[in-house]
């Protein structure tokens, strides 16, 4: 019987006959290999990261404190962001907050006119 050696990109797989064999290490490190490269290739075409299910989450709690703390049903964007990003180990960027306030005028939870925020 012989063995063939295939690469498919950083893993090897070897192919006996009838079955098979994968490196299983090569192909998580290549998978990891290739979302670094897509967020690499997103930060530098100007696409920003996106926020995952609890990015969003904080993005709505501090929203809402901002709203609180301002006593107002409305809030400029630049005020905004730099009342969320106060105190902040990782600052949303303003991509991020343009993405989530979208979204959330979407789900009429939010309007946004004039680079202003209103509470709905």
């Amino acid at each position: 019987m012989s063995n063939r050696l295939i690469q498919m990109g950083a893993a090897f797989v070897i192919v006996h006959t009838g079955s098979l064999e994968v490196n299983v290490d090569a192909v998580a490190a290549w998978t990891q290999l290739q979302v670094n490269l897509t967020c690499w290739h997103e930060r530098m075409h100007g696409s920003g990261r996106t926020l995952s299910a609890f990015g969003i989450k904080q993005f709505k709690a501090a929203l809402l404190k901002t709203f609180k703390t301002t006593r107002s049903q409305s809030v400029a964007i630049g005020q905004l962001l730099e009342l969320i990003n106060k105190g902040n180990p990782d600052p949303f960027e303003s991509s991020e907050v343009k993405k989530a306030l979208d979204n959330m005028q979407n789900d009429n939870q939010v309007m946004v006119a004039d680079d202003v925020v209103f509470l709905i």
